[in-house]
């Protein structure tokens, strides 16, 4: 039983033009029987069923049965007006394009009913009880009127619906087929509960149980119809013999039959044969009875009376709940499809649509393109890893200053270490036969492997002097540009490189491949230190001036003779042996790098065979002031002796010379001095070896200095304010940034402006779409489909339409501009023109977003309308 409690309903409520359209209407309904609703156009009676029926909303409350649904809640309304409620619709509101039994199927479906043997039992049984089973398989679109609503009320009576509603259910059909669907509803009324809106109040008062007349949206009159009524049948088409006299003449060659009514007139007709044909003419006007479209029945005209009406026998007590819900991989893969489908047998008009769609994924690769042009950094010549820092500020400051902050982090041991790349041309030169060599130049940063603790070997080994480790990123470069030959990381192991710097050339071998993606070669410590000394004396005089010493002998008198006391502060000196023609220079005046004039007085050799050339021993104590002058030009490793004391274990620490005055336990500038040292080569000429920390600092402290950090906490504890501490590799990217940000800002905006515009276009073109499709829409949505269902069904049109335009256009755009991309790159061995598969591929998943979100966009907001109102907003 339905039960209608204060129902109203209002269409522009509050404003001028407000109608009352249905006013406090309480009813009670039946079970079964046909209850019609009589009344003038815009009386309300058609709202009132479509709010009994859940297709629009009102205020009030309305029951169905124990259900009680006060507001209106749409999903509610939808799962009732699917399981319990057929519609039998004036339009007929069939999906054309699908088969009578296609029709009645997805019927079935909206309820849960996939078993495809319970569906054809049913639908079979079904339009057989109206007629129309031997159509099962035409489209509905080429059945007539009558047909069209016959398979209506099958669709309504297929899936064991309480109510039946009929919303003027004969207003398109003539009288003849008027008469047969309401034979119908009337037998389906025996079971069931039908509402009809009807005009016809002949027809209301024939068939209808009970009538409710309504007028300006309320309940006007309510009453119970005769059985005994009759209903005028007599179709204007249709002629009854024995309503008419009858006469008729036989001749020999004619016979005659007559009928006529009371108002026909003396005929004379006149019949002519020649050849087979017969021509006739007469006193009045004549139409051959073929050449019409009259019924003729031998019979009398009688009205129809109920005992006419046929029995009808629906029985569905046989039915079998099979309900259940569809697997959703099933379900999507349907509607994948069903898209599929639509877009093969589309029209010429929607294939226009498709190609406006392939446009769209250009238009987005473009601005994802423009995009990666604009956030990726060219890495290539970047020579730092994220293991490194930095030390910044926002002012100009002197070199002692900087130092001073070194030397604060150094001593609260907040710095791990301390470390100087150096920018070195690197050459791989190798003949292959008498017409190939290769010869393959590039610059390569280097460290010392004692800074690549953060990094793993791919292969090889550690390396040993005059040996280097290349990175990840060095390799595959060079293993591009000479594959053929060396194809991989191993076949690189033992190659020979020149280093050249400055005049000098180091040649070392390949020993292993490091992980590191950035550009890096490792060399061996004591190689990259003496690589660092070898660049200091390149900028300061090739004469070593010592000082006298007599505790450690580390020279002997060849010529001439040694220096004494008495020589302090001449200008006596020793010459070396080394020193061109030295013997012809005995006894006399030599001019060294400072200008100055000194007497040779003797000729020495170092001890041990050392090499070095062009020195000199002085005894002066001006020379005590080496090594305030060497501190800061000086660099350590293995190649020297310690004869006193013993090494430097702070970098506020030092040993000197043999030829430094100054003795073990001086203190100088802040440094200590812990020991003495002989070299055999130019290391003697330092004056003082320092910890690799401190030698990379006084050499590198202008701003050449990079650094791991052990603990940031504490630098931040003794970081001055002046100061800040930055990631190198973030810093240099962050620089980069922002020069290609200013130089792409231009392009930047209009990528954003062709994305707005393109979701812009994406709506109005899904919504065109969805106006297209308003009519199996409104279709679905009356006959119950949820608003999931529906959204589901074009989630797949947007997905197969995207991956079959727009998807197709995005990567055509993307590998052509790749393809233009890599040779221009290889041309200018750089990344000039960037591009990124992840971002390509955010790119596609953007190209899905925008259509998803815009596209469903229209479907979201036609969804928030009832059915009823998109059947009268779209006009179905």
């Amino acid at each position: 039983m339905i039960k209608l409690k204060q129902i109203n309903k209002y269409y522009n409520k509050g404003k001028e033009n407000e109608i009352h359209v249905i006013h406090d209407v309480n009813l009670e309904l039946p079970n079964t029987g046909l209850v019609s609703f009589l009344g003038p156009s815009g009386s309300g009676k058609t709202t009132l069923l479509n709010v009994i029926g859940g297709l629009d909303k009102a205020k009030g409350s309305i029951s169905y049965d124990e259900i009680e649904i006060e507001k209106y809640k749409m999903n509610k309304v939808d799962k009732i007006r699917s399981q319990q409620i057929g519609y039998v619709f004036q339009n007929y509101n069939l999906l054309l394009e699908e088969t009578v039994y296609s029709n009645l199927a997805i019927a079935l479906e909206m309820i849960g009913i996939y078993d495809e043997e319970e569906q054809s039992k049913r639908i079979e049984y079904t339009l057989k009880a109206v007629g129309m089973y031997k159509y099962r398989k035409k489209r509905a679109y080429a059945l007539s009127g009558g047909q069209q609503q016959r398979v209506s009320i099958a669709r309504a009576l297929v899936k064991q619906a309480k109510i039946i509603i009929a919303d003027e259910p004969t207003g398109n059909l003539d009288s003849e087929n008027t008469i047969e669907v309401m034979n119908i509803l009337k037998k389906i009324s025996k079971s069931s509960l039908v509402l009809m809106v009807t005009h016809n109040e002949e027809v209301a008062n024939f068939y209808s149980d009970q009538v409710i007349r309504i007028k300006d949206g309320a309940i006007l009159d309510r009453y119970m119809c005769d059985e005994n009524q009759t209903l005028q049948t007599e179709q204007g088409n249709t002629i009854y013999l024995k309503d008419l006299s009858y006469k008729e003449e036989k001749g020999e060659l004619v016979s005659l039959q007559y009928y006529a009514s009371s108002e026909a007139k003396p005929l004379e007709i006149r019949i002519i044969e020649k050849n087979g044909t017969y021509y006739i003419s007469g006193s009045e006007k004549l139409k051959l009875l073929e050449e019409t479209n009259l019924k003729v029945l031998d019979q009398h005209y009688e009205a129809l009376k109920q005992e006419h009406i046929e029995q009808f026998e629906y029985d569905t007590s046989w039915y079998k709940d099979t309900t259940r819900k569809e697997n959703p991989f099933k379900k999507f893969g349907k509607a994948i499809l069903k898209s599929f489908n639509k877009m093969r047998f589309a029209k010429k008009r929607a294939k226009f649509l498709y190609f406006a769609f392939g446009i769209i994924g250009v238009l987005l690769a473009i601005c994802t393109i423009g995009f990666a042009n604009y956030v990726i950094v060219d890495e290539t010549h970047i020579s730092l890893d994220e293991a490194y820092y930095q030390l910044e500020s926002n002012k100009i400051l002197s070199d002692t200053t900087i130092s001073s902050q070194f030397e604060k982090m150094i001593n609260n041991e907040s710095i791990e270490s301390i470390s100087s790349i150096k920018f070195i041309q690197a050459q791989f030169s190798k003949k292959i036969n008498f017409s190939e060599s290769i010869l393959y130049s590039f610059e390569i940063p280097l460290i010392g492997y004692y800074e690549a603790n953060h990094v793993q070997l791919l292969c090889g080994q550690e390396p040993a002097v005059e040996e280097i480790i290349l990175s990840k990123k060095l390799a595959d470069q060079f293993i591009k540009k000479n594959t053929y030959y060396y194809p991989t990381y191993d076949s690189l192991l033992g190659i020979e490189l020149q280093l050249y710097q400055g005049g000098a050339v180091t040649k070392v071998k390949v020993s292993g491949i490091s992980d590191n993606p950035h550009n890096f070669g490792y060399l061996n410590d004591a190689t990259y230190m003496k690589m660092n000394a070898s660049s200091w004396q390149q900028v300061s005089s090739n004469q070593r001036l010592y000082s006298i010493e007599k505790k450690y002998n580390t020279y002997n008198i060849l010529e001439g003779r040694d220096l004494t006391e008495t020589d302090l502060e001449s200008n006596n000196i020793l010459l070396s042996s080394k020193y061109p023609n030295a013997i012809d220079k005995l006894d006399q005046n030599v001019i060294l790098a400072d200008n100055k004039t000194y007497h040779v007085v003797g000729i020495f050799e170092f001890v041990d065979g050392n090499t070095i050339a062009d020195n000199f021993i002085i005894h002066q104590n001006k020379l005590d002031r080496a090594f305030t002058y060497f501190k800061d030009r000086c660099f350590t490793y293995e190649e020297y002796k310690l004869v006193e004391g013993r090494l430097p274990e702070k970098d506020t620490e030092c040993i000197v010379s043999v030829y430094c005055s100054n003795e073990i336990g001086d203190n100088l500038d802040g440094i200590e001095i812990v020991g003495k040292y002989y070299a055999e080569n130019t290391t003697l000429g330092f004056g003082a070896l320092f910890t690799r920390t401190r030698v990379i600092l006084s050499m590198n402290y202008n701003g050449g200095i990079t650094f791991k950090v052990k603990d940031i906490g504490k630098i931040n504890e003794v970081l001055e304010e002046k100061f800040y501490v930055v990631n190198s590799y973030e810093h240099i990217i962050k620089g980069l940034k922002e020069d290609q940000y200013t130089s792409l800002l231009v392009f930047g905006i209009l990528s954003l402006a062709l994305i707005v515009t393109i979701s812009i276009f994406i709506y109005f073109i899904m919504r065109s779409r969805m106006i297209s499709d308003i009519y199996p829409i409104g279709v679905y949505r009356s006959l119950g489909a949820s608003k999931f269902k529906l959204f589901l069904q074009f989630i797949s049109d947007i997905f197969v339409m995207v991956t079959l335009t727009s998807l197709l256009g995005y990567i055509f755009t993307t590998i052509i501009f790749d393809t233009i991309a890599a040779n221009i790159n290889n041309t200018l061995s750089m990344n000039a023109l960037k591009s990124s598969i992840w971002i390509s591929i955010l790119g596609a998943l953007l190209l899905y977003l925008l259509n998803f979100i815009f596209g469903l966009l229209p479907i979201v907001m036609l969804m928030r309308k009832t059915p009823a109102e998109i059947i009268s907003k779209y006009d179905i």
